[in-house]
């Protein structure tokens, strides 16, 4: 799983985007909140997501440090995308007549 799929923030309640729904939903004792594919609708399906386990090996501070990271390196690259590269001109030879 991506880590900006997953919200460990301190002070928040941990969630998790379905693989499903695409949505973001609570993660609370190792499984996907359950939800409906449309909560406005209460007669929609359940998504075929809801109460998936879903087990973490991630803590909350190794978790702030990789996504850091990986947000650092993304930064780097869309950095150097954005930066024209510099070649050095070609010299035309003169033409010899």
């Amino acid at each position: 799983m991506n880590l900006d799929r997953l919200a460990l923030y301190p002070g928040e309640r941990p969630s998790i985007v379905c693989p499903f729904c695409d949505t973001w939903r609570l993660w609370r004792r190792g499984m996907l909140m359950p939800h409906r594919i449309d909560q406005s609708d209460p007669s929609s399906p359940r998504c075929v997501g809801s109460g998936q386990r879903i087990q973490l090996d991630l803590s909350p501070a190794r978790w702030r440090a990789e996504l850091d990271e990986a947000r650092a390196l993304a930064a780097r690259r869309a950095c150097q995308a954005r930066s024209p590269h510099t070649h050095r001109a070609h010299l035309a030879l003169p033409l010899e007549a």
